[in-house]
């Protein structure tokens, strides 16, 4: 789990995304966009793989589904948990919420 620790950030069109996971299974979530701010707290877990093809994900319970709608001015929900699978793109480790949209890269160290 301390691998996974740190503070992660995507740019989203309109704004950036960044999530911060702490060694005691906690995370925070800030949005930042033009035209939302927004700030969830809550648990995250990692679930291992359960396909033998397949990695393990990273469970943010109760939090914002990544990059959805940053350009609108409207409330962020958190009624369900997300996942996001870790995987190797060119050189570094990316938290990726959508195979065709990309992930968070790590910017600050493990906490």
């Amino acid at each position: 789990m301390h691998d996974m620790t740190g503070r992660w950030e995507v740019e989203c069109a309109g704004g950036k995304e960044t999530l911060d996971l702490r060694a005691d299974g906690r995370y925070t979530y800030t949005i930042e966009s033009p035209h939302r701010h927004a700030k969830a707290e809550g648990a995250w877990s990692i679930e291992p793989a359960r396909e033998r093809l397949a990695g393990a994900r990273i469970i943010l319970r109760r939090s914002p589904q990544s990059c959805e709608n940053a350009d609108a001015s409207t409330g962020v929900s958190t009624d369900a948990d997300h996942s996001l699978a870790p995987v190797w793109e060119w050189g570094h480790t990316e938290l990726s919420y959508d195979p065709d949209l990309g992930g968070f890269r790590r910017i600050g160290s493990p906490q």
